[in-house]
């Protein structure tokens, strides 16, 4: 949710109902909230009550981590080679190739355990979070699941066996079915054009266009 307002008033309203006008996004729709000052304060304690619920979540899940691995310690490790997340195509193939490579399996278990401690309340946001710990927005917008339209393929890929992995080493989410972070997993990409200012810059584009044609 975006919580960047504007306020309007009409001639000779009072200054105390003016109306703050945060706005709500679901899917690929937006829109505004109106609100008083004082249910914007109540949304705004929501929306920081829920950051405190995501970091609890992920202190939870690497304590069960702990608990769970026994006597055997679980490994945090992250490769040396690698730079997260990754942000060129170059790099990604590299990844892709390190990852093929059954010499590197041991490497490949601590990886997954890494990316798991990342955490979250559910399978999607676990999923979310080990996917942008992974991969920058940038290159998120050259990946969807089938491969259409000239970008990669996801569904083919060793990360996407990575990614399986890592959510099901979250103590959260150790359930979760293949289908389950499949689906969060091909969201994910599919939005990865509206994050980092992807859709500020559309319409930026649209309204000069707009301008041009006028």
């Amino acid at each position: 949710m975006d919580f960047s307002h504007s306020h309007s008033s009409s001639v000779g309203e009072p200054r105390g109902h003016l109306l703050f006008r945060p706005t709500f996004r679901v899917g690929q729709d937006t829109g505004p909230i109106p609100c008083t000052a004082a249910e914007l304060h109540g949304l705004l304690l929501l929306e920081n009550i829920k950051q405190q619920v995501n970091q609890l979540a992920t202190t939870v899940n690497l304590m069960m981590t702990k608990i769970n691995s026994g006597l055997q310690p679980a490994m945090y490790e992250w490769p040396e080679e690698f730079q997260f997340p990754l942000d060129s195509d170059a790099e990604l193939d590299r990844f892709e190739i390190w990852l093929a490579d059954p010499a590197n399996d041991r490497q490949k278990q601590a990886l997954a355990t890494s990316l798991s401690a990342v955490g979250g309340v559910d399978v999607k946001r676990v999923t979310w979070n080990v996917l942008s710990t992974l991969f920058s927005c940038i290159l998120a917008r050259t990946i969807n699941w089938k491969g259409v339209n000239g970008k990669r393929a996801f569904h083919k890929m060793a990360s996407r066996t990575l990614l399986t992995r890592a959510v099901r080493k979250c103590a959260s989410t150790a359930q979760a079915t293949e289908t389950e972070v499949w689906r969060h997993a091909i969201r994910w990409f599919a939005l990865a054009s509206d994050r980092a200012g992807g859709r500020q810059e559309r319409q930026a584009m649209r309204q000069a266009q707009q301008q041009l044609q006028q």
